[in-house]
């Protein structure tokens, strides 16, 4: 399987409105996904499907934002047409919204393996985004993230899950409503190898004090990257999740204390006086490297 890069933000763009999705291109997100559910009215569906095949073959090959495409609900007339029209080179992966069982997913993944092919891309080109979005997803987000090897990436959907358990906390209520279901999620994704998971997005466009504080609280919980429905949530989202100075510093004492003792043959590794380092942090350091690497962090700044 082609594995996806390390990401932060996730831009959402309505797939069939063409300036949108021009400028979502050139706002500095790390992916942009191009819906075909919820921002796309009813008669608007068949345009919208058109419209991402032809963004995606535009950008096939060329240096940019990841590019995602978010289908119907794979229970709806629209699912099978959606995929068989988007996967085609150019194609990150698909996010497959409302999943709540290992069965949807296995679906989706079938439907990829036969539109890869009458594409001629190599299997295994397009990973598979899972989002949850209800009770039964919670409950079931193992057996999710484990469903197929597509799937290397799940995600959040606040808005439906709490209409799903009939809450409407207020904003000073929605930590205590969501921490639960976000750790659920984190743990799932560690359980079964997959990278950490992309947290939900912040419906208030100018509120971007909450935004940053729910995004640094997502990344505390564990996710990596949070989506976006408004080009200006993409710097605050950016920024949270990018890899501060001090962190990147923190990331090569890790790996150069476990190197020192793989060559010394230590039993354990001791970083400074007394902390003792173990897989988890040193998986946690390479990845960190890896993202500040990617996004040119890794340098120290000039002074």
């Amino acid at each position: 399987m082609t594995a996806l890069p390390l990401l932060r933000s996730y831009l959402y763009v309505p797939a069939h409105r063409a300036r949108f999705v021009e400028k979502a291109f050139q706002v500095g997100a790390d992916a942009v996904i191009l819906d075909l559910e919820d921002a796309v009215p009813f008669a608007e569906k068949a345009a919208a499907r058109q419209a991402a095949a032809e963004a995606i073959a535009a950008r096939a090959g060329q240096p940019g934002p990841a590019i995602f495409v978010r289908i119907n609900n794979p229970v709806t007339e629209w699912s099978r047409a959606d995929v068989r029209a988007v996967v085609r080179p150019g194609l990150a992966a698909l996010r497959v919204p409302k999943v709540e069982d290992a069965a949807t997913v296995r679906q989706v993944a079938a439907w990829i393996d036969e539109d890869e092919a009458a594409a001629g891309m190599p299997p295994g080109t397009v990973a598979i985004n899972c989002s949850l979005e209800s009770a039964a997803s919670i409950f079931r987000v193992y057996e999710i993230a484990t469903a197929h090897p597509r799937v290397q990436l799940l995600g959040f959907g606040v808005a439906d899950y709490l209409v799903d358990l009939g809450i409407h906390p207020d904003l000073d209520q929605m930590d205590m409503a969501t921490v639960y279901p976000r750790s659920q999620i984190v743990i799932a994704c560690r359980v079964a190898g997959l990278r950490p998971p992309v947290d939900t997005v912040w419906p208030y466009v100018d509120d971007l004090a909450n935004l940053e504080r729910f995004a640094r609280q997502a990344r505390a919980l564990g996710f990596m990257g949070k989506a976006a429905i408004h080009p200006k949530q993409v710097e605050t989202i950016n920024r949270v999740f990018t890899p501060s100075q001090e962190e990147i510093e923190y990331a090569r004492k890790v790996i150069a204390a476990v190197d020192e003792a793989a060559r010394t043959g230590a039993g354990a590794v001791i970083l400074g006086k007394d902390e003792m380092v173990d897989l988890a942090n040193v998986k946690r350091a390479r990845d960190l490297l890896a993202l500040a690497d990617r996004l040119g962090a890794s340098q120290p700044a000039a002074g």
